[in-house]
């Protein structure tokens, strides 16, 4: 969760939320990750002299968007923030941005999605 009044924040978000000039209590966003962890196989191996362990063998794509090192089959990044940063967001359209999902909530309360 980042507000420009109270949180101090690098890289293009804090630009974004500078230049909205948005009045207090519209000048934040929130941005998280979603991660998701399939199994390909699970295999038994020797552990010990007299037993055996089950270890899981996950579905990572090398050749996928992600950094093989992500941890996760796959990764959503997502960020939801007032009407006027998005405006600016959206004006600027920082690198990093691009396949970000993205929820606006209107000054009428409701939340849609870009």
């Amino acid at each position: 969760m980042y507000s420009h009044a109270y949180t101090h924040q690098n890289g293009p978000l804090r630009d974004v939320l500078a230049e909205a000039k948005a009045p207090e209590g519209q000048d934040w966003a929130m941005v998280w990750t979603e991660e998701e962890l399939l199994s390909d196989r699970v295999i038994e191996e020797k552990e010990g002299w007299f037993s055996t362990v089950e270890r899981q063998i996950f579905a990572l794509d090398p050749m996928g968007n992600q950094l093989p090192d992500m941890g996760a089959t796959r990764t959503v990044r997502s960020i939801i923030l007032p009407q006027r940063p998005y405006q600016v967001l959206e004006e600027h359209n920082p690198p990093g941005f691009m396949g970000v999902r993205k929820f606006v909530v209107s000054s009428a309360g409701r939340v849609l999605q870009y």
